[in-house]
């Protein structure tokens, strides 16, 4: 894939977090158990942090009050979709309820860097990030997404050796989220202050060309093997939205 996650987990020992990130879409419902190490954050669905697998730190979201499907595939589809085109998305897995703290299915996120900073905290520097920022946007306009423009708690960062580097969080606001009856009701993705960048037509033009070269049947397989917890009309639904989408990119670009 075209990005590296790098992982301190609490135990100290590197994990390899690009096999995890493998391991996770090949195989995208799976029991794992989890110790809470947080409290839920206050935003719509909540997340909460949690240690997993010999000191693994994550996220799974939403709260247990509740079962919240689409939330859950939401956030599992673009990760997967994002880990084909080789996208800086962070790694999700759709957990199998755990009763009884965990009643419902749910989402673990992998924590993409013990060292990472939200948007917010500033000091990004798109003169290093531009490029994956811009192919982001891309792919954040393709699945309809409505939270990353220019949100400053959906996006991480670390600088190392005087480069940045970034990570997308929580795509529940995305695909089916507010336009189940039309495709193309979410316009054009803003992003975070790339698309006048000098060189962001030809990123954009490449990421494009990948998003179209995904073949079908593997983009519907990644809804279609959601049926434990996507009814076959929620199914329906993402995949008219991600054909449409696709097939509209370009003009929603302006490319």
């Amino acid at each position: 894939m075209g990005f590296t996650l790098t992982l301190l987990p609490s135990s100290g020992r590197p994990e390899p977090p690009q096999a995890r990130a493998e391991q996770w879409f090949h195989n995208p419902i799976q029991a794992i158990t989890v110790t809470t190490i947080g409290q839920f954050s206050p935003s719509a669905d909540g997340a909460c942090r949690v240690e997993f697998d010999r000191g693994a730190v994550g996220y799974v979201k939403p709260r247990q009050d509740a079962a919240k499907n689409p939330v859950v595939a939401r956030e599992k589809i673009a990760f997967d979709l994002g880990f084909l085109l080789g996208l800086p998305v962070a790694p999700v897995v759709v957990r199998s309820p755990d009763p009884p703290a965990w009643p419902y299915h749910s989402a673990l996120s992998l924590e993409a860097s013990t060292a990472a900073r939200l948007w917010g905290a500033g000091g990004c520097d798109l003169s290093t990030a531009g490029k994956h920022l811009e192919e982001l946007r891309v792919f954040w306009t393709w699945i309809g997404d409505q939270d990353h423009n220019g949100h400053a708690g959906n996006l991480l960062f670390t600088v190392r050796s005087g480069r940045s580097e970034v990570i997308s969080i929580d795509h529940s606001y995305s695909l089916c989220h507010g336009n189940k009856t039309d495709p193309l009701q979410v316009g054009v993705c803003q992003g975070y202050g790339t698309a006048a960048m000098p060189d962001a037509p030809a990123w954009r033009a490449a990421v494009l060309a990948k998003i179209n070269a995904l073949e079908w049947p593997t983009i519907e397989h990644i809804v279609r093997r959601l049926e434990p917890i996507l009814d076959k009309g929620e199914q329906d639904t993402i995949i008219k939205i991600i054909k449409a989408r696709r097939d509209h990119l370009a003009t929603l670009l302006g490319q």
